[in-house]
């Protein structure tokens, strides 16, 4: 999509047989599952890009400026974009790539209260095979008071 806004109708127009009513419908009212879609997309990306000597698990937790206080996870945190403590929102994102070959296997929003100050919301290392893990620490089910939740995934990375 090069469209300038990214929106349900620019969408829509991409992909065949499809109208905006369709995908807002999909994504704000259906029941399906997010996690089991980024379960079978970390699952596929392993198969086609892990375990090759040039294969890398890329960690990146960012921060997203906000203005107000609504959305999940803002507060006056440290905001590593801007250089200072900020109204902000901070993600996670994990990455699975090997060569110019890459897709990103999973996504979290850190709230606040679970990161303090200088503290990391991700950890990793390698298992006693030398597969290398991530667990990403966030809330399940954001917003919905379901608390916290730990994913550890393994990887084959050279």
């Amino acid at each position: 999509m090069q469209a300038r806004k990214k929106n349900m109708e620019r969408m829509a127009e991409v992909v065949p047989g499809s109208d905006e009513q369709v995908l807002q419908h999909f994504l704000s009212n259906s029941s399906w599952d997010e996690r089991g879609v980024m379960d079978q997309v970390a699952l596929e990306a392993d198969e086609l890009l892990g375990g090759r000597e040039d294969s890398a698990l890329l960690i990146d937790e960012t921060a997203f400026t906000k203005k107000g206080e609504k959305s999940v996870g803002v507060a006056r945190q440290w905001n590593g974009r801007l250089g200072k403590v900020d109204n902000c929102q901070v993600g996670v994102f994990g990455a699975l790539c090997s060569g110019s070959a890459s897709t990103l296997i999973d996504t979290r929003c850190v709230p606040s209260t679970e990161v303090g100050e200088g503290q990391s919301s991700m950890s990793g290392g390698e298992d006693s095979t030398g597969v290398a893990t991530v667990s990403f620490k966030g809330r399940a089910g954001a917003g919905d008071g379901a608390g916290v939740a730990a994913l550890g995934r393994a990887f084959s990375v050279g």
